[in-house]
C-alpha cells in the first residue's frame, strides 16, 4: 500500500478540499501518482452529532455554518455543491464519506478511517482535551460507541480495509489523575 492522508477532522467534519475540485477528480490525482490507500482522520464528534440529532446526520451546509460562519459557510458549501453535483446543500455529512468511500472503491483506493480527534479540531498537544481515555474531549464511552458507528458504517464499503482505534494517545495536562503508562 501506498498512502496518504485525507483530513474530516476539522471543525466542519467533512473531506477537505471539495469545495475546489469534485472527489472524483481529488481521486484521479491521488490513482495518477501510484497512492492506493487513504487514511481518513475523523472527529467522534461527527457520530455524537447524530446521536444527539436523535440518529439524524448534519447537512453539509448545517457542519459548514457551523465550522466557518454563515457568511464563509454559505460560500463553502456552494462550491462543493457547484464541483459535486451528487451533493445538494442538504446532503449530510456521512452522504458525503460513503460517495467519496465508493468513489475511492471504484478506482481501486483502500480507504482507513482514522479516530483521530474526539472534538473536531486541530491537534495534537497534552494540552487539546484529546490525549486519554476520559480526558476533556474524549470520554471513553462516547468513543467505544464512535468506533462501533464507524465499524457498522464501514461494513457497507468493501475497500475499509483497516480502522484505527484512536490517533496519538499521549499525557494530558488537563486532567492530571489519568494514568497512561
Amino acid at each position: 500500500w501506498a498512502g496518504v492522508n485525507w483530513p474530516l477532522s476539522g471543525e466542519s467534519m467533512i473531506l477537505e478540499g471539495l469545495e475546489h475540485r469534485s472527489a472524483e477528480d481529488i481521486l484521479d490525482d491521488v490513482a495518477s501518482v501510484g497512492f492506493n490507500f487513504i487514511r481518513a482522520g475523523y472527529a467522534i464528534e461527527m457520530v455524537d452529532q447524530i446521536y444527539d440529532n436523535n440518529g439524524t446526520d448534519v447537512s453539509i451546509e448545517q457542519a459548514l455554518i457551523a465550522a466557518l460562519g454563515q457568511e464563509n459557510g454559505t460560500a463553502v458549501t456552494q462550491g462543493i455543491v457547484k464541483n459535486n453535483p451528487s451533493f445538494t446543500a442538504q446532503s449530510t455529512r456521512f452522504d458525503v464519506f460513503s460517495h467519496v468511500a465508493q468513489a475511492m472503491a471504484d478506482r481501486g483506493i483502500y480507504l482507513h478511517p482514522d479516530v483521530h480527534v474526539g472534538k473536531a479540531q486541530w491537534c495534537c498537544s497534552h494540552e487539546d482535551g484529546n490525549s486519554w481515555f476520559d480526558d476533556l474531549n474524549f470520554p471513553a464511552d462516547q468513543w467505544r460507541r464512535g468506533l462501533s458507528y464507524i465499524a457498522t458504517w464501514a461494513k457497507n464499503h468493501t475497500n475499509v480495509v483497516s480502522m484505527s482505534l484512536r490517533n496519538e494517545l499521549r499525557e494530558s495536562w488537563n486532567v492530571t489523575t489519568l494514568e497512561c503508562e
